[in-house]
């Protein structure tokens, strides 16, 4: 379970990017949904552990992430992976990519090949193993660097905007993937302006404007419903 209790942090101009934020995730899919700067992408850093609070505290399995011995906290970091909107590739191909963090976990680079290349074929992607990240579009490269996350097999999978490039085919494929690894008992969190996929992929979305929570609404709400608050939630902002 993660809990955050009275969760605040700013940038460089003193403005609360969140404030005050008190939540607790028990269930293995949650989703942020809000407007440009409403927090969603710093909420889930702060998850993620790239971000420490400046107010309040996050508990991981009853843990504070931030007051335990430097190992224990390494460890449990390895366990989370956030993937950006945007990923960075390194040079070389694709595969290079994807075994990489693999090596730097002890994995020999045969049997780290061995297994991306299982990996892709698994999902009909084999063709791009051998090409470089210039020779992908946005969406390829969006998806790819989801597959490079999941390969290293973490516990909390954190997902900004994940469909933002992904035409209708590999929206639906990342939906199949994610619901398999929800299967496996991985925890999801995704942070999206995609209400239609925020409504297939969460079992609680997490309404946010100026940084706060606005509304936590069950799967059972409707895509309307959510249309609706938010179309309310702006026009109070």
């Amino acid at each position: 379970m993660i809990e955050l209790k009275n969760v605040s942090f700013s940038y460089f101009n003193k403005k609360y990017a969140i404030k005050n934020i008190t939540i607790q995730i028990k269930e293995k899919s949650t989703v942020l949904v809000g407007p440009n700067g409403s927090g969603k992408t710093t909420l889930l850093k702060i998850i993620s552990l790239i971000y420490r609070p400046q107010e309040g505290e996050i508990k991981i399995n009853n843990l504070n992430p931030w007051k335990i011995p430097k190992k224990q906290f390494y460890n449990l970091k390895r366990q989370i992976v956030y993937v950006h909107e945007k990923p960075l590739f390194f040079r070389g191909t694709i595969l290079d990519n994807l075994t990489y963090p693999l090596e730097i976990r002890g994995i020999t680079k045969e049997a780290a090949e061995e297994k991306a290349l299982e990996v892709l074929r698994t999902y009909d992607l084999e063709k791009y193993a051998h090409r470089k990240r210039n020779q992908l579009s946005a969406g390829e490269g969006q998806l790819l660097s989801i597959i490079r996350a999941l390969l290293i097999d973490p516990k909390i999978i954190a997902l900004d905007e994940p469909t933002s490039n992904l035409d209708q085919e590999k929206r639906e494929l990342l939906a199949d993937i994610l619901k398999e690894k929800i299967r496996e008992g991985k925890t999801i969190l995704i942070s999206t302006h995609d209400t239609i996929f925020a409504v297939e992929m969460g079992e609680i979305v997490f309404l946010m404007n100026n940084g706060e929570i606005a509304e936590k609404l069950e799967r059972n709400e409707l895509i309307e419903t959510i249309d609706e608050k938010l179309k309310r939630i702006k026009v109070k902002s």
